[in-house]
C-alpha cells in the first residue's frame, strides 16, 4: 500500500528527525557531557596544586575568557594544558563517602599534578628587558601575567618560535642559571648577554630606516610607521625594500638589522661604512 506524504508534512517530519539525531550527536561526542546527557563537572589546576570546580567546560572557559574547545582538548588528553592550567573530569579526583559528602583525593591529585612536568608551564622563567634588567617568574603563566603579553606568544618565544616580544624575551630558568660545585644557583650573565641581543635585534626585517641624501638616519619599528613619518604608503616602503624602487619621498630605507651593528654587551651602534655606500649607490 503506498502512503502518500503531503511536502510540509514531510518536511516538518525531516526536521523533527534531524533535531534528534543532532541532539543524539552532541551528547555522545562533547567532552562536557556524559553519555547519559548530564554535564561533568570538572576541576583547574594551577603549578602549585591550587584548585577550583566548576559544574561545566562552558563554565569554567567564560571564567578565564577563552574558547570551550581549548578547556575540552585539556580534558581529553589532545593537549597538556590549556593556556598555563591542567584540567580533569571532577569525577576523576573525588571520592564520595557513604554520607554523599565529596573530597578531593590528594593522592590522585599529585599523579594529575605530575602532567605539569610534561606540559612545562610549572618551569620557572626568566623575562628579560631591553634595558638589561631581568626578573624571574615561577612559571609562565605568571610571567604573562605580569608583563601583560599573552601566554601564547610567550610561549612561542620560549619555543624560539621567534625571539622578539617588545620589550621582553623570555627563557626557562634552567637555561639561564648555573649551579656550582657547592650547589648554590646564581644567573648565567653570558646567557643573559646573548637574549638580550637577540632582544635587541628585534624581529627580523620588521624595524627599518630612512636615509636621506646628506646621511641623516632615522629607525622605525616598523614599515607603517616610517610610511606614515613621510606621508606615503607602505607600499612605496617596501618596493623600495623589495628592491622594486630606489628610494621612497627622497628616502633610501633599509632593514635595521642590515644596518647595524651590536657588540658582545648589546650595544647598538650604525655601520657608517654601509651608510657611506648606500647613500653613493642611491643618490
Amino acid at each position: 500500500m503506498n502512503i502518500n506524504i503531503s511536502l510540509p508534512v514531510y518536511k516538518q517530519l525531516y526536521n523533527l528527525q534531524s533535531d534528534k539525531s543532532k541532539t543524539n550527536t552532541q551528547t555522545v561526542n562533547s567532552g562536557a557531557i556524559s553519555f547519559s546527557g548530564k554535564k561533568r563537572a570538572i576541576y583547574k589546576i594551577d603549578a602549585e596544586g591550587n584548585y577550583k570546580r566548576y559544574e561545566s567546560q562552558a563554565e569554567a572557559a567564560r571564567e578565564a575568557n577563552i574558547f570551550n574547545q581549548n578547556i575540552s582538548y585539556a580534558v581529553i588528553g589532545r593537549s597538556k594544558s590549556a593556556f598555563g592550567y591542567l584540567y580533569v573530569y571532577a569525577d576523576e579526583i573525588e571520592n564520595k563517602d557513604k554520607n554523599g559528602n565529596i573530597t578531593v583525593d590528594k593522592e590522585k591529585l599529585n599523579k594529575i599534578m605530575e602532567r605539569y612536568q610534561e606540559a612545562k608551564v610549572h618551569k620557572p622563567v626568566y623575562a628579560i628587558k631591553q634595558d638589561g634588567s631581568y626578573k624571574k617568574y615561577i612559571n609562565l603563566t605568571t610571567a604573562a601575567k605580569e608583563t601583560g603579553i599573552s601566554f601564547h606568544r610567550v610561549s612561542n618565544n620560549l619555543a624560539g618560535k621567534y625571539n622578539y616580544l617588545s620589550p621582553y624575551t623570555f627563557i626557562y630558568a634552567d637555561k639561564a642559571e648555573q649551579k656550582d660545585k657547592d650547589g648554590n644557583i646564581s644567573v648565567n650573565e653570558k646567557i643573559i648577554k646573548e637574549e638580550l641581543i637577540k632582544l635587541k635585534k628585534g624581529k627580523p626585517h620588521k624595524a627599518v630606516y630612512t636615509i636621506d641624501r646628506n646621511g641623516k638616519c632615522k629607525k622605525y619599528p616598523t614599515q607603517t610607521e616610517a610610511a606614515q613619518a613621510l606621508g606615503i604608503k607602505k607600499q612605496n616602503i617596501n618596493q623600495v625594500l623589495t628592491g622594486k624602487a630606489r628610494t621612497a619621498a627622497g628616502h633610501a630605507i633599509i632593514y635595521a638589522n642590515e644596518l647595524e651593528d651590536i657588540d658582545e654587551n648589546g650595544e647598538i651602534t650604525l655601520n657608517n661604512q654601509k651608510i657611506t655606500n648606500l647613500i653613493n649607490s642611491i643618490f
